[in-house]
């Protein structure tokens, strides 16, 4: 709670430096929950960190899918220093990816402010459904066999198409 004029000065009272710090706990327990659940599976950030910022620390749906992204882009980019250093970075095709999921996000982020917080939950859900079926129908093997094979015109086609579906999805 807030008194009159400590709010007019920038004070918070006991009772919400005591919130503050319940959330505070909260998020880094979320954070280390969502970490050790990302090494041992190998999933994807967003799959997790979403609903452990709507449902456990009480984030809007918007705020957290935002949020998310920042945190996984952070991971992301933490992982990619040690596989780049490693030389497992295709650097043409990640840059290509990502310029096309910048577009795709942009265009996502435009079409989810006109949508509904329970709508964007259902569509995560569904999202997160539709990949677990994937994976458990799909080789990688004979996937990756099959986009070597591919003349270069049509992977920088589908990398595009990827990256834009990847954005517009985020």
């Amino acid at each position: 709670t807030y008194s009159i004029w400590p709010h007019m000065l920038g004070a918070v009272s006991i009772e919400r430096k005591s919130m503050l710090s319940l959330a505070a706990i909260e998020i880094i327990a979320a954070g280390l929950t969502i970490g050790i659940l990302l090494g041992l599976t190998g999933g994807g950030g967003s799959i997790l960190t979403v609903p452990l910022l709507v449902y456990v620390v009480g984030l809007d749906a918007k705020v957290a899918i935002v949020t998310s992204m920042l945190i996984v882009g952070v991971t992301s980019l933490a992982a990619l220093l040690s596989h780049s250093r490693a030389g497992r970075v295709a650097w043409r095709t990640g840059v290509i990816f990502g310029l096309a999921g910048m577009v795709g996000a942009y265009a996502g982020g435009a079409l989810a402010q006109h949508l509904a917080d329970a709508f964007l939950l259902l569509l995560f859900a569904s999202v997160m459904v539709s990949s677990g079926l994937a994976m458990l129908r799909r080789s990688c093997a004979a996937k990756s066999v099959a986009h070597a094979a591919a003349p270069a015109e049509r992977r920088i086609q589908r990398v595009l198409a990827d990256g834009f579906g990847v954005g517009m999805v985020t």
